[in-house]
């Protein structure tokens, strides 16, 4: 038996729950003589002639197939129950963000995403998809707190300033220097 199916079945049989019903079941309509659980090692028994356990054989495979498949599908739920449960108790903000300070908010391949989610134990930060106006990125947390801690870490502000020429060539002619300075 595969993986996990054979401690499944054992626990199953001790518990006295459907396996039992499930192998005299199979027993039964297949038409074998009888079926063992071997309980030191991962292997059933059957006991009859080659077309019963040719039938047998379909039969527990399949229920194994959709054993398994009700597993994963059960862990999947639990763990989307969970998620469920963490999102309703957590505290969501909606900040509008002008869409030429996105880049900034995401940083490089999500990079300051990335290090504010790290920093403040927020759940995500949710930036909108291109096209949508006004931007707004949804920042989710498990507290007031880790929220504001976010927000104030992707709040980025915008100032114009009067530059003189001097100084505005001197910033173009270091202009790559410069933006690395500033991205940095």
């Amino acid at each position: 038996l595969v993986g996990g199916m054979h401690s499944w079945l054992l626990q199953q049989c001790e518990q006295g729950t459907v396996t039992r019903e499930l192998l005299s079941d199979v027993v039964r309509r297949a038409g074998l003589y009888s079926m063992l659980l071997i309980k030191p090692e991962p292997k059933i028994t059957l006991i009859g002639f080659e077309r019963p356990l040719s039938k047998a054989r379909l039969m527990l495979d399949i229920h194994v197939k959709h054993q398994a498949e009700l597993s994963r599908l059960h862990q999947e739920r639990e763990a989307l129950l969970q998620r469920r449960e963490r999102l309703e108790l957590s505290v969501r903000e909606e900040v509008e963000v002008p869409r030429e300070m996105l880049g900034l908010v995401i940083g490089k391949g999500g990079k300051h995403i990335n290090h504010v989610k790290e920093a403040t134990g927020v759940f995500s930060i949710s930036t909108p998809p291109v096209g949508v106006e006004p931007p707004v990125v949804v920042i989710v947390g498990p507290s007031r707190e880790a929220v504001a801690k976010a927000r104030e870490m992707i709040d980025f502000g915008e100032v114009d300033l009067n530059v003189t020429p001097a100084a505005a060539s001197r910033l173009l002619a270091n202009s790559q220097e410069a933006l690395r300075d500033l991205e940095e």
